[in-house]
C-alpha cells in the first residue's frame, strides 16, 4: 500500500506492505517455518520553500532477510530504523549543506519448527544457545554531513561523511565487539544527457576498534529509454558492521531494469552479486548471488498486479552448511494500492 501526500511545503508519504510466507514442504517436508512479514516506511518532508528544511523518516520491518548480512537464513529480523536531515540552503538551491543522523536498532528470532542444527545462528556467533540469534541483538548509531553544489541544473558535486557505530543489547564477551566506521566520499551525480543518469563517487573508510580501513565508492550509469522505464547497471563497495566481525566489506554488482513491453504491461529484471570479506572474529569470504523477474501490471492508476520469481544464493568458506550456505527458490504475487 502507498500513500502520497503532496504539498508545496509540507509532504508526508507511507509504504506499507504484508507478507504471508508460505513454505510448500515440497522438499524439506515441513511447512512449519510458513510465516507473516509486515513493514512501513513513513517519510515527511517540512519547511521546504524554507532555508532550512525538516525531514524526518522512519522505517520498519518484520521480515527473514535481516539487514545485518553476518546472519544467513532461518532467522526473523525485527528492524527499525529512525533518521533525521535537516538540508539548509543558504542563498538558494545551488548549494546545499545536509546535516543527519540515525538510529537503529535490530531484534532476531528463529524460525518455529526447524530441525536443530540447521539455524539459525553461524558457528560462534550465538554463544550459550545455537538455536537463539537473539544474542545479537543491536543498536547503530549514525551521523554526519553532506554537501551538495549543482554547477548545472540536473548535476552536482557531492560530499558526504558518515560516522557509524554499534553496540549489542545482550554483551557477551566470547563475542567479537563492533568496530567502529568513519566513511568519506567524494564525486559527482546527475544527467549526463537528457536520457543518462550517473553517479560516480569514490572515497575511504576509515575503521576503529577492528574494523576494515579501505577505499569504498559507487559507480552506476542509468538509460532511461522513456519515462516509463529505466535500466541501471553499477558497482558499489562499502564497509558495515556485522554479527560476529568488527566489519564486513561488500563489493556488489548490479543491474535493476523496469521495461514497459505495451500498454499497462512491465517487465522487471533486478540482479546482484556480492563478494564479502569479514574482518576479525569469523575472518571469512562470502558470495551471495540473486535475480528477481517478473511482470508488473497496471490494472488501474491506483493498483498494480505483480508476480515474480527470486532464486538465491549464497556460499561462504566459514561454514559448510545451513545457515550461511544455502540456495532459495521463490515464486511470488503483489498486490500494489496507491491513494
Amino acid at each position: 500500500f502507498r500513500l502520497d501526500v503532496p504539498g508545496t511545503d509540507v509532504t508526508f508519504g507511507l509504504n506499507a506492505f504484508y507478507d504471508y510466507v508460505w513454505y510448500t514442504g515440497l522438499i524439506s517436508d515441513t511447512s512449519a517455518p510458513s510465516h507473516s512479514q509486515a513493514g512501513a516506511d513513513m517519510h515527511a518532508e517540512m519547511n521546504r520553500e524554507g532555508v532550512v528544511e525538516f525531514d524526518v523518516a522512519d522505517a520498519f520491518a518484520r521480515s527473514d532477510r535481516p539487514r545485518d548480512i553476518g546472519l544467513g537464513v532461518a532467522v526473523i529480523s525485527l528492524y527499525n530504523q529512525l533518521s533525521l536531515t535537516a538540508p539548509i540552503r543558504p542563498g538558494g538551491r545551488a548549494f546545499e549543506i545536509r546535516p543527519h543522523g540515525a538510529y537503529t536498532v535490530e531484534f532476531f528470532g528463529a524460525y518455529s519448527g526447524i530441525p536443530a542444527g540447521i539455524g539459525p545462528c553461524p558457528a560462534g556467533t550465538c554463544p550459550g544457545n545455537p538455536s537463539d540469534p537473539s544474542v545479537n541483538d543491536y543498536q547503530n548509531y549514525a551521523g554526519g554531513l553532506d554537501i551538495h553544489w549543482k554547477f548545472l541544473p540536473q548535476t552536482a558535486l557531492v560530499f558526504e561523511s558518515n560516522f557509524e557505530g554499534r553496540s549489542y543489547f545482550h554483551p557477551d564477551g566470547t563475542v567479537v565487539p563492533p568496530g567502529k566506521i568513519l566513511k568519506l566520499l567524494a564525486g559527482a551525480q546527475g544527467l549526463v544527457t537528457p536520457k543518462i543518469q550517473a553517479i560516480l563517487k569514490a572515497g575511504y573508510a576509515i575503521g576503529f576498534d577492528g574494523a576494515a580501513s579501505t577505499f569504498i565508492g559507487q559507480g552506476e550509469l542509468t538509460w532511461n529509454p522513456n519515462e516509463l522505464s529505466a535500466i541501471s547497471v553499477g558497482v558499489l563497495r562499502d564497509v558495515n558492521n556485522a554479527v560476529g566481525a568488527a566489519s564486513a566489506t561488500d563489493l556488489r554488482f548490479y543491474l535493476n531494469s523496469k521495461t514497459f513491453l505495451s500498454g499497462r504491461l512491465a517487465l522487471h529484471g533486478n540482479f546482484a552479486y556480492d563478494l564479502i570479506a569479514f574482518t576479525q572474529g569469523r575472518g571469512q569470504n562470502d558470495q551471495l548471488f540473486s535475480i528477481d523477474i517478473g511482470p508488473d501490471y497496471a490494472v488501474a492508476r491506483w493498483f498494480i498486479l505483480s508476480a515474480g520469481y527470486v532464486f538465491s544464493k549464497r556460499s561462504s568458506d566459514y561454514a559448510q552448511s545451513l545457515p550461511l550456505n544455502y540456495t532459495r527458490n521463490e515464486a511470488y504475487l503483489r498486490l500494489t494500492f496507491t491513494y
